[in-house]
């Protein structure tokens, strides 16, 4: 079998599984940038691989980034639809 030929067609099959974690990363870094690309790859509970792509962060987003990351982290939610749970109250930490 040649690696290098077409992917071959098959009919469409529906597949969902949960997101629980993401992962964000900057493949390419450019100084004096005004916005820039952030790779996520989501996984399961289980550390399961689901899917990845890239997140595009604007000019206007990216200038408010300042040092606080949650800024980026939760425009990257927002993109993919995508909420963090609420923190855990006092009953559950015990």
């Amino acid at each position: 079998m040649d690696a290098s030929q077409e992917p071959i067609a098959v009919d469409p099959v529906a597949k969902t599984q949960q997101i629980a974690k993401i992962q964000l990363s900057v493949p390419q870094f450019v100084l004096n940038a005004n916005e820039m690309d952030v790779y996520v790859t989501m996984y399961t509970e289980e550390m399961r691989f689901v899917e990845s792509q890239l997140v595009h962060i604007p000019p206007d987003v990216y200038k408010d980034w300042g040092t606080d990351d949650n800024h980026i982290i939760n425009y990257v939610l927002s993109q993919l639809n995508l909420t963090k749970p609420p923190p855990p109250t006092e009953e559950a930490k015990s």
